[in-house]
């Protein structure tokens, strides 16, 4: 039998996820030591229960195993499914004491998309979009993502606003086509699913008339060129 010396958690990441569960958390815990992890999500039933059938144990409400990094100074474990709240997050080293580090973690509503602007952009990249919607805020690690059937998925961090309904971020370059945009609140879990539109940049290569009254105005020129796209200039 060994004793060890108290262990605390100094650090989570990311910080948060969906109610739903399935965040692959990664908790930063110096000196750890033990052989049997667990994650415990609030005040839920701690460590290892019997079964009422009396065949071996089962784990208590909000608490999920847990395993050593290789470096052996972190744990990793799934979260579960748990209502929308802040909540204590702490580990155990034996299946049965837990730390007492005050670590939160937030299980948060999934947040809804309700519009981007602007809509199509360069294929160089660089467009900052606007990305409007609901239960934005709170998060830890804002992404957007964007799926292409030629270049696949491409990741961009994004900021939120103080209201947590916009999110921000640039397009990245991309090939001309039509392009899938979803954001993320902890860089795991994705939702949305808006459509974007990057297009090969105009060039104007010729107009007419190339003069016209300096005061008056009302003029009306025509302009030539290549790879003119969309309905609004």
């Amino acid at each position: 039998f060994a004793y060890f010396d108290p262990v605390t958690v100094a650090s989570v990441s990311p910080a948060c996820g969906p109610v739903g569960g399935a965040t692959t958390l990664t908790l930063s815990v110096p000196h750890l030591a033990g052989d049997h992890y667990l994650c415990r999500f609030g005040d839920g039933q701690a460590g290892l229960w019997p079964y009422s059938s009396g065949e071996g144990f089962g784990l208590g409400l909000g608490v999920v195993p847990a395993t050593a990094t290789a470096g052996g100074d972190a744990l990793v474990c799934v979260t579960p499914a748990q209502p929308a709240a802040s909540t204590s997050l702490e580990i155990s080293w034996n299946g049965q004491q837990f730390t007492n580090s005050s670590t939160r973690f937030l299980f948060a509503v999934a947040p809804t998309l309700t519009s981007l602007s602007p809509t199509s952009g360069p294929a160089a990249g660089a467009t900052l979009l606007t990305i409007s919607g609901a239960s934005l805020g709170g998060g830890a690690h804002y992404r957007c993502r964007f799926t292409t059937a030629a270049a696949g998925r491409v990741e961009e961090p994004a900021t939120v606003n103080d209201g947590g309904d916009e999110l921000r971020c640039r397009t990245p370059p991309l090939r001309p086509a039509k392009a899938t945009v979803e954001v993320s609140l902890n860089a795991q879990q994705f939702v949305g699913g808006l459509d974007f539109t990057t297009f090969t940049p105009p060039r104007v290569v010729a107009l007419s008339p190339t003069t016209g009254p300096q005061q008056a105005g009302g003029t009306l020129v025509r302009l030539s060129g290549l790879h003119f796209f969309g309905d609004t200039a």
